[in-house]
């Protein structure tokens, strides 16, 4: 009898220290019934954002992952629209999301779970990530600069910009070959480090979209 109560607490010990480890080295620790994991919304989301024609579809997927909104603004892309270069900002912008876990593992986890870079309790998740996009506002001063140049020397040639159309036409062509015909704007990337909340609603995960991630959205 007194051996079996060694060998138990040897087992028992063991587990815990095989536990411990794996809380150590990032597997977390967690316990409950298992659940989707909260980051494969964010990466669905993403997805549907990057979808090769953002059209109404592509749009409504993407506000079926956010939990606090019922619309974010985006799905007036998928209607025509004749401002250029607002489209061509946002087509821009939207390509240039990305997404970094610490853990990228999407697999399905407890629904009390403590990971490297997640936190969920039951409804509520909070995921620490890096997101990239653009930063528009880095971009306005050196196209502000080229339109000003581009334009000074043109008037010097005779032409005039008289009106608000000839001006944002100007703007447009500058903009097109200056960081769409080129194609490369890695130079104006900006890297976000984002805790988002999640909360778990009719059955799945939602993002509960902050000013922060919203403004990151917006190339600002």
């Amino acid at each position: 009898m007194k051996r079996k109560n060694i060998r138990r607490r040897l087992i028992s010990a063991a587990v815990c220290l095989l536990l411990t480890m794996l809380t150590l080295t990032g597997c977390g620790t967690c316990s409950g019934q298992a659940v989707d994991n909260p980051k494969k919304t964010i990466v669905e989301f993403i997805d549907a954002m990057q979808s090769e024609r953002f059209d109404r579809t592509a749009a409504d997927a993407a506000m079926s992952c956010i939990g606090n909104y019922s619309t974010l603004g985006f799905e007036k892309y998928t209607e025509v629209n004749d401002d250029l270069l607002e489209r061509t900002l946002f087509d821009m912008l939207r390509n240039s999301y990305s997404v970094e876990f610490t853990d990228d593992s999407l697999a399905p986890i407890p629904s009390s779970y403590q990971g490297r870079d997640m936190t969920v309790s039951g409804t509520q998740a909070f995921v620490r990530l890096r997101f990239s996009s653009l930063d528009i506002s880095a971009m306005s001063e050196p196209l502000s600069e080229i339109v000003t140049e581009v334009g000074a020397d043109r008037m010097l040639m005779g032409e005039t910009y008289e009106t608000e159309a000839d001006a944002i036409a100007l703007v447009e062509e500058v903009f097109t070959e200056q960081f769409v015909s080129d194609g490369d704007v890695s130079g104006y990337s900006k890297e976000h480090g984002i805790t988002l909340e999640m909360a778990y609603i009719d059955g799945g995960w939602k993002i509960m979209v902050s000013d922060e991630f919203y403004d990151a959205l917006l190339g600002r």
